[in-house]
């Protein structure tokens, strides 16, 4: 998706929807954020920066108010950002999903918890969310 391009086209079609809603420190913000999807490509796969940027133009947004006005820009904008460490820090991403070193302490409400998920009929489908709800 990112290096066909798809997600350069749909960014774009929301931020030409936003732009009249955006500050002119916002633009080149975002034009930065757009160059970079569009030129990412096989031999580099390097979108810390997008990411950086992203996270710039969200910070701006929050203060102006332009996430309000342009939902789409920004829900796609998030998305694209989370999902795109998956290219380039997939082992950072499996480190934070996997370690649960922080719960140390609470780890026997834990186990107790996932003891009554896993054994509960009405409750076992739920077991393994427990780890997903752990990492947010």
């Amino acid at each position: 998706e990112y290096l066909q391009g798809q997600h350069h086209r749909s960014l774009s079609k929301h931020a030409s929807s936003a732009r009249p809603y955006l500050s002119g420190a916002e633009q080149p913000i975002l034009d930065a954020v757009l160059h970079q999807l569009k030129h990412s490509n096989n031999d580099n796969v390097d979108f810390k920066a997008l990411r950086l940027n992203w996270q710039r133009l969200e910070l701006s947004f929050s203060i102006s108010g332009s996430s309000s006005k342009a939902p789409g820009l920004t829900e796609r904008g998030r998305w694209i950002a989370l999902h795109s460490r998956y290219l380039d820090e997939w082992s950072d991403v499996l480190q934070e999903c996997s370690s649960f070193h922080l719960l140390w302490s609470y780890s026997s409400q834990i186990s107790i918890d996932f003891e009554q998920t896993l054994h509960s009929s009405s409750l076992s489908p739920f077991s393994l969310s427990i780890f997903t709800l752990l990492n947010h």
